[in-house]
């Protein structure tokens, strides 16, 4: 870890921060205190709330439901990173109601509510799919003889069912999902055959689809990722990178964006993708060229507005990399985001968040992206910002900057609470009055500090 890049970012961050003398001298003998002034009220926030606060209430989640509108309308009001998988490679996950069902490739599949993880499926698998009604899961796993086969498992009996089972090693099955009444399951079948050389190629990849109840495979596209829409005869799924709606009507194909593994949200509005765009910029002398990924939402029926709901930035440059003074270098984005998975009320997004570079030990996490058509107040935007930084979310904190710095939340005396004092307007702009509690936490003790004052100008850049 670069301690002298941190210090000089930290020393950054400062010069943004303005010192407000005379609010310091006011409420000196009282705790510290943080003015933050907002720009741009009309734009929108995203922070995220404290992981004490998501574990204890994890069945309590407001219940405003989003009314159709174009996906660029929606606002992010909240962001949070609430699971730490560590190493543990995980795949992609389903959620009901507050319950979220995790598969771990080499363990199993596992629950995760306000009680904390328990396991409920031996099998090892790398998706999970769930019912629209939430009383069935329905998986991918490999059977003992090296073939691959689709389970579904009724939640309320426990019972585990074989639907489909592939007849050679060389057919994968993967990205299970119910359709919206429940009576077919969609997947995706790949053909792998080995390479002359080494490794492995897709031969043949489809998406398909099994009636539940006659057990008949129909083939729906070339492709993969597919997922039924709501209330439409239609699916939206992955091929050379695009993501494609089809309709099921008339075979007609309609390109939405690039990107890959798209989910449609369960009231068949919005479409969430992962999405990997070059971003050239220039660090001393050197042509850094960055494969920035982001998670983006798009419209899934009128196809009118897409929006990115991540903020990732580049990936740390290292010391000898700068000092070699090369003309060009490629590198990645520090966050990778996979598999977007909507909430059953479709007012969330979860996706896995792997730190490229794993310097606070922490490398897989899963991550909850909430929207609204509603604004944050002022008193909101602080309320999230200062939770985001004790809780070290950087990538979300900074959404809330105009200009800031790569490096926010490594330091110490890192903030450890906050309390908002009041709020009001000034010069015909908003302001959150709040105190902020530092600890020296990166020692063997811990201690706090108070008296301190400072002004931050806010932007709402998402």
């Amino acid at each position: 870890m670069d301690e002298k890049r941190i210090e000089e970012n930290l020393n950054r961050l400062k010069e943004l921060i303005p010192v407000n003398h005379q609010l310091k001298e006011s409420l000196k003998k009282r705790f510290k205190r943080n003015r933050w002034k907002k720009i741009g009220v009309a734009i929108i926030a995203a922070a995220a709330i404290l992981l004490m606060v998501f574990s204890f209430g994890i069945k309590n989640l407001q219940d405003n439901l989003i009314t159709k509108v174009n996906a660029e309308e929606l606002k992010i009001i909240n962001q949070i990173s609430f699971i730490s998988l560590g190493n543990i490679n995980a795949g992609k996950i389903a959620e009901y109601n507050g319950t979220i069902y995790i598969p771990l490739y080499d363990k199993g599949i596992y629950k995760y509510d306000n009680k904390g993880f328990k396991k409920i499926i031996d099998k090892t698998s790398g998706e999970v799919g769930i019912s629209l009604d939430g009383t069935k899961l329905v998986f991918t796993t490999r059977t003992s003889d090296g073939k691959n086969a689709i389970y579904i498992k009724d939640l309320k009996t426990g019972k585990e069912t074989k639907i489909i089972e592939s007849k050679d090693r060389d057919t994968y099955y993967s990205d299970p999902g119910f359709s919206p009444d429940g009576n077919k399951v969609i997947y995706t079948e790949q053909i792998i055959v080995p390479r002359e050389t080494h490794g492995f190629e897709v031969k043949e990849s489809n998406i398909n689809a099994i009636d539940l109840k006659s057990l008949k495979v129909t083939k729906l596209a070339d492709g993969s990722c597919g997922s039924f829409v709501k209330t439409e005869d239609a699916i939206v799924f992955e091929r050379d990178n695009k993501i494609i709606y089809k309709n099921l009507k008339d075979g007609s194909e309609k390109i939405i964006d690039e990107g890959k593994n798209p989910s449609v949200s369960p009231n068949g509005y919005y479409i969430a993708y992962e999405k990997y765009e070059p971003q050239k910029e220039k660090v001393e002398d050197m042509n850094v060229t960055v494969s920035m990924n982001n998670i983006w939402i798009a419209d899934a029926a009128s196809f009118t507005t897409k929006k990115q709901v991540t903020l990732n930035v580049p990936k740390r440059i290292p010391p000898e990399v700068l000092k070699e003074k090369i003309q060009n270098y490629v590198t990645s984005s520090l966050y990778t985001y996979y598999w977007p998975v909507w909430s059953s009320d479709s007012k969330s997004i979860f996706v896995l968040k792997n730190l490229n570079e794993d310097i606070r030990g922490n490398t897989m996490q899963l991550m909850k992206i909430e929207l609204s058509r509603e604004e944050l107040t002022p008193e909101e935007v602080v309320k999230k910002f200062l939770q985001a930084i004790i809780v070290r979310d950087e990538d979300f904190a900074r959404v809330l900057m105009k200009n800031p710095p790569t490096i926010m939340t490594v330091s110490s005396p890192h903030p450890v609470a906050y309390e908002i004092l009041g709020s009001g307007t000034e010069d015909g702009k908003p302001y959150v009055d709040a105190s902020l509690t530092y600890g020296y936490i990166m020692n063997g003790y811990c201690s706090v500090i108070n008296h301190v004052t400072i002004c931050l100008l806010i932007a709402m850049a998402i």
